[in-house]
């Protein structure tokens, strides 16, 4: 009997990269399944809204894109970018420019992205990965 593919996220943290590095080698020919990947990842949680980490509906696992400060040369500017992991905090410097590349790659290869019939905006999260 044919089982369809689940798209739900399994119990654990999702990393990063490999999101962004399957989407700039093209590991998966279906337009529709790197859409989806991209616009998980770029999801903004709202981390004040969390309960425990090990609640697997929990705000941590709902995507990667997150914002940060410079603690160490505190300018009061927040910097933009993606987390090493669902479970992870603050931005990830390498894997953010991995997201850069593969949010270009994306529009490059495929166009404009959706989810949920709304447009992502890939220059603006290209944007701030570059500021």
């Amino acid at each position: 009997e044919e089982e369809k593919c689940s798209q739900s996220q399994p119990f654990g943290p999702v990393p990063a990269d490999c999101t962004y590095w399957n989407l700039l080698a093209d590991a998966d020919p279906d337009r529709d399944r790197m859409a989806a990947a991209l616009a998980f990842a770029l999801r903004y949680p709202k981390v004040e809204e969390c309960a425990k980490a090990e609640d697997p509906n929990n705000i941590y696992a709902q995507g990667m894109w997150t914002s940060d400060e410079d603690l160490i040369r505190y300018t009061g500017k927040k910097f933009y970018g993606t987390r090493f992991t669902t479970w992870g905090n603050g931005v990830q410097w390498e894997v953010t420019a991995g997201a850069a590349m593969s949010m270009l790659h994306f529009t490059k290869r495929y166009g404009a992205l959706q989810s949920d019939g709304q447009p992502v905006e890939l220059e603006h999260f290209v944007g701030q990965a570059r500021d």
